[in-house]
């Protein structure tokens, strides 16, 4: 269920007795296929299948904990202690353990067993919501924002009766949730008034409890999408009110105030940390800069916020400027695209920028987003170049006009007649982009061809940055160590699995139970049918064969699993004499 960004991730969990990452792995992968099984796959959800979370063989449930449920709440729980309150641990293994954790308590969100209740009630309403919450914001701590955002968009209403505390609970309910879907929300109403003297003190604390942390989680989103006048304070201010909850500074002594509002305040706090250290914001901005680049900033933030793993390694490394070369190799829907639009904003104030790319339709379409995107700043201009003519019949394709501020995309052979057309022009080229990198490798020609065309424009451009894309390139560190030699400009090699999506991998085909149970009904069937009836149509139910532990990494029969679906095959024929195809 997970691909090879996660597998690694697992590794760095730390043991939990003899609980390792195939482990979790194993037992996360056969939960997800069983709620697949039991939501998407059967045609009629049985009784029986209700609650069957596919952790029963694990070593994690004891005799304590029979209820598939308790034992992945037990291993989100024991997770949860390792990612945020063990200090000094390496910020890998904290986004491993969180999101574990989140996986753990999606899974009970998704197929709740039916013999543990999820209604009883806490200040966010039903444990289920309260649950959604949490995974959200461990989800967030982890790196996967597309999932954080999800939970926040299920959070839903109060599901419960309200109370003297609802109003603050709910209000900073919603700061949450905007926090989770990292996005503003100007129909979200200011914090509700302090309670009157006449209510009990219990309730008028936790109303400012939850008035405070609900402020922290409005500043700091503000603050991540670039509202005006937000201050960067969300951090400092969650850590001190769980100072105030918790007065022991080293986290493992003393008794903690309201539990329940502390334990989201901690969650709170360390996703603060985590998003500053990936915020848009925090990329260094350019020397000499014109304000171009802030405008692109504080426009994308109110949207794309965060940074994904390859564009934050790139910003950390490549950035201010870009100084570096680099060469991004990472899994296709891995943010290759955003790392091109920063090193673009990055660059514009200083000249010109060539995009390349190899094929005329994808032009198209990068012309398309790069001018939805930067055609909104002053004097920003995007062009494209389409076809192989010698000479362009538009005035918006003239070759000859380069100007300051532009980003030009073509493909290389466009490319290779821009250099013979305006060399000169190629004096002031600041960035050279090159997606789906791997052309380089073609044998019919092109490779060549695109390989000359970049050593061109290295030798042409002294102040040339190149930026190296492709998603199948298994040769980074070789890439840019030419890169380095040729130019003698630092080179960074960007080689990184992550990627935002889980990847299931099963083979399709027919188990053998369900084969023969088809099979011996139609034979029933023909066998009631008049002797002249040489031949009977069936269908058979099609099962997934599912590797529970990657691309088919193990042999061992504990890491597959058979799920039955609604599928039936293309019709197979039963004679009297026996079975064919048909």
């Amino acid at each position: 269920m997970f691909n090879r960004g996660i597998d690694e991730l697992l590794q760095e969990l730390p043991r939990i007795g003899e609980f390792d990452g195939s482990d979790i792995r194993r037992m996360l992968t056969r939960a997800w296929v069983d709620i697949m099984e039991w939501r998407d796959l059967a045609p009629t959800p049985s009784a029986g299948s209700r609650g069957r979370l596919g952790v029963t063989d694990s070593p994690f449930i004891t005799a304590d904990w029979t209820s598939p449920r308790a034992a992945l709440r037990r291993l989100a729980t024991a997770l949860e202690v390792h990612a945020v309150l063990v200090p000094g641990l390496a910020a890998v293994t904290v986004q491993a353990c969180a999101f574990v954790a989140a996986e753990a308590l999606s899974i009970c969100n998704e197929q709740p067993d039916p013999d543990v209740s999820l209604n009883s009630a806490s200040p966010l309403g039903s444990a289920r919501r309260y649950e959604r919450l949490e995974a959200g914001l461990l989800y967030r701590i982890a790196g996967y924002d597309a999932n954080a955002a999800r939970c926040g968009d299920e959070i839903g209403e109060l599901d419960t009766p309200r109370d003297a505390e609802s109003p603050a609970s709910e209000w900073a309910m919603g700061t949450f949730r905007e926090l989770l879907v990292a996005q503003a929300n100007p129909d979200l109403s200011d914090a509700p008034p302090v309670p009157s003297r006449s209510e009990h003190l219990d309730v008028r604390v936790r109303h400012a409890l939850w008035r405070k942390m609900g402020q922290a989680a409005r500043r700091h989103t503000q603050w991540l999408t670039h509202q005006a006048g937000a201050v960067r304070t969300g951090v400092e201010e969650i850590r001190t009110l769980i100072s105030l909850l918790h007065p022991d500074p080293d986290g493992w002594g003393g008794q903690v105030i309201h539990p329940d509002i502390h334990h989201i305040a901690v969650l709170l706090a360390k996703a603060f940390e985590e998003d500053e250290t990936r915020a848009l914001r925090a990329v260094p901005t350019p020397p000499d800069e014109d304000g171009r680049y802030a405008s692109y900033v504080q426009e994308q933030a109110k949207s794309r916020p965060l940074l994904w793993p390859s564009a934050r390694i790139y910003s950390e490394q490549a950035l201010p400027g870009p100084h570096a070369h680099a060469v991004v190799c990472v899994p296709t829907g891995a943010g290759k695209s955003a790392v091109a639009e920063l090193a673009i904003a990055q660059t514009l104030h200083r000249g010109w920028v060539l995009y390349l790319a190899p094929t005329n339709a994808l032009v198209g379409q990068l012309v398309r987003r790069l001018s939805s995107v930067f055609e909104s700043l002053p004097g920003v201009q995007v062009r494209g170049f389409l076809g192989g003519a010698e000479y362009a019949l538009l005035e918006s394709e003239d070759l000859a006009v380069i100007g300051s501020c532009q980003v030009l995309v073509m493909t290389p052979e466009k490319c290779s007649l821009a250099l013979r057309q305006n060399p000169d022009a190629f004096e002031d080229l600041q960035l050279c982009i090159l997606d789906e990198a791997h052309l380089i490798e073609e044998p019919n020609g092109r490779g060549a061809l695109t390989e000359l065309v970049i050593a061109e424009v290295l030798h042409r451009a002294p102040h040339v940055r190149a930026l190296l894309m492709s998603a199948l390139v298994a040769n980074a560190d070789e890439l840019a160590d030419w890169l380095t030699a040729v130019t003698g400009v630092e080179a960074v090699p960007i080689s990184h699995p992550w990627r935002p999506t889980r990847t299931l991998r099963a083979i399709a085909g027919f188990d053998q139970a369900g084969e023969e149970a088809a099979q011996a009904l139609a034979r029933d069937h023909l066998a009631a049918l008049p002797a002249s009836r040489k031949k009977l149509f069936y269908d058979a139910p099609v099962s997934l064969l599912v590797g529970l532990q990657g691309a088919w990494a193990t042999n061992h029969p504990k890491d597959y699993w058979v799920v039955r679906t609604p599928v039936l095959s293309p019709s197979l024929a039963l004679s009297r004499g026996g079975l064919s195809d048909a």
